[in-house]
């Protein structure tokens, strides 16, 4: 069964019958099942097999570092190696007799935003404010009046609230299959959209309509507008700066590991403390989730997590404790409450480890390398306080070349 995010990224082959193939022979990956898995640098994917166009293609998740793509059946296991700017075919062969011709590219794909003023490569500066943990700035939908836009990186597609469906000219024409916390539904959706923020604009844009937002919101928006840039989060300056072009990163700033679910979503390396066992997964690195952690179904299946964290109390297929011990990386995260889920969490989309929400990251200032494939976090002026240091400011300096939203 394909997991079916709205978008969901390019995660399908390309089949027909008899292919006509203009190149030496191909190496052929064996199966008998449609379903397989990718395995792209740190991102693992679904993959659904499907008899559709002709060639169908794999984007790299990073394809300005290029790599190495795994790709799993339940009969074979193949891998092609890119460097940036590559293409390589192979031949999917299912035991039903089906020959499908994949494409894998690491070509840039993703959509690329126009600089509406003065330098394409000048730093972007985006002002935001907070509220209930999330992150919140001004845009605009085809021409409309300023609309309040939450910045969620755990969100994989353009969401527009039902209820500010009369504040943009917006024509739902299309559908869509849409996964979050109410589950998997099919909902109105638009294509052809002209999305605005600051000087970059973003067309030719898909949005679904969704219930699923707060009263004030109006849209949101995630990495997927952000796949060719870096994005650089200072929650001291309470400014978003969207580089064209890596910048220096401050000595004071952490690498970790990027990798991205289905395409999109930015998913970081985390350990959680049980039983004196540190147990090592894949997060969703969430700014729309305004708690602290949430595990997924599947972690408690594999580790008993309701059992062994003594939780305080459950609603519905939830169960509550209070996290100690948890860190991204040497950085231990303070104590918090956190959600173990009990039951199936597919259908709300969590295919991670489980997600970390804001009241953590938002201590640290966030640099998001969608090109190189990294985050790099530091302390926060606040957390530096609280722990009685006073190093300077962790930000990236100002290069004099910077648009103002």
């Amino acid at each position: 069964m394909r997991i079916a995010h709205v978008i969901a990224i390019s995660v399908i082959a390309l089949c027909h019958a008899a292919p006509t193939v203009a190149q030496t022979p191909l190496e052929v990956l064996q199966g008998g099942s449609r379903a397989m898995r990718v395995l792209d640098g740190h991102s693992r994917t679904e993959w659904w097999v499907d008899p559709s166009s002709q060639p169908d293609t794999y984007h790299m998740a990073f394809p300005l570092v290029g790599g190495s793509v795994t790709f799993i059946s339940d009969m074979d296991t193949l891998t092609v190696t890119l460097k940036p700017g590559e293409r390589r075919d192979f031949m999917v062969q299912l035991t039903d007799g089906t020959r499908c011709l994949t494409q894998v590219s690491a070509v840039p794909n993703y959509p690329r935003p126009r600089v509406l003023r003065d330098d394409s490569l000048a730093v972007q500066l985006i002002p935001f404010t907070m509220r209930d943990n999330r992150i919140y700035v001004e845009g605009s939908i085809n021409g409309s009046a300023p609309l309040l836009m939450q910045f969620d990186l755990g969100a994989d597609a353009v969401n527009f609230s039902e209820r500010s469906r009369n504040k943009a000219p917006i024509s739902w024409d299309a559908s869509d299959v849409l996964v979050n916390s109410d589950g998997r539904n099919t909902v109105p959706a638009s294509v052809g959209n002209t999305i605005r923020i600051g000087a970059l604009e973003w067309s030719g844009q898909r949005l679904v309509q969704t219930k699923n937002m707060e009263r004030y919101e109006d849209v949101i928006i995630g990495n997927s507008l952000f796949r060719d840039r870096i994005v650089d989060i200072d929650y001291d300056r309470m400014e978003i700066r969207v580089h064209a072009v890596p910048p220096t990163i401050p000595s004071s700033f952490t690498r970790h590991d990027l990798a991205l679910d289905g395409g999109v979503r930015p998913m970081i390396q985390a350990e959680l403390l049980v039983d004196g066992q540190r147990l090592a997964d894949w997060y969703l690195f969430d700014t729309g989730l305004t708690g602290t952690v949430r595990l997924s179904a599947r972690q408690n299946r594999a580790h008993h997590l309701a059992a062994r964290l003594g939780a305080w109390f459950g609603f519905g297929g939830r169960r509550i404790f209070r996290a100690r011990g948890f860190r991204v990386g040497s950085i231990e995260m303070p104590a918090g409450m956190a959600v173990v889920e009990t039951y199936d969490d597919v259908n709300r989309g969590l295919v991670a480890g489980g997600a970390i929400g804001n009241a953590w990251l938002r201590r640290f200032n966030v640099i998001l390398d969608n090109q190189r494939g990294a985050i790099w976090l530091a302390p926060t002026r606040e957390v530096q306080r609280a722990n009685g240091t006073s190093e300077p400011s962790q930000s990236l300096p100002d290069t004099g070349l910077i648009i103002r939203a």
